[in-house]
């Protein structure tokens, strides 16, 4: 897949109709500085999913398990925990 192809997908697609599909216990984990999907996208989520939390990491970039692994993977193994 070609770079356009790929931010074409990743950037106009629109999946919010597929959330109503999930019901099951989500963690939505946020950077409190990303440009990709700023905190109006977590609180949609937190609206339409019934199961969701929220951790929101004081890091920036779209790919926190890169620009903060250790938090990232402390958030998860909280999460799975309890």
């Amino acid at each position: 897949m070609r770079l356009q192809e790929f931010a074409r997908a990743a950037f106009l697609s629109d999946n919010r109709a597929d959330v109503t599909y999930l019901s099951t216990r989500t963690l939505v984990v946020q950077c409190t500085h990303d440009v990709a999907s700023p905190p109006e996208v977590g609180d949609y989520l937190l609206r339409h999913l019934p199961q969701a939390e929220r951790v929101t990491l004081q890091t920036s970039g779209h790919c926190r398990h890169l620009s903060a692994p250790m938090e990232t993977l402390t958030a998860i193994d909280y999460f799975l925990a309890h």
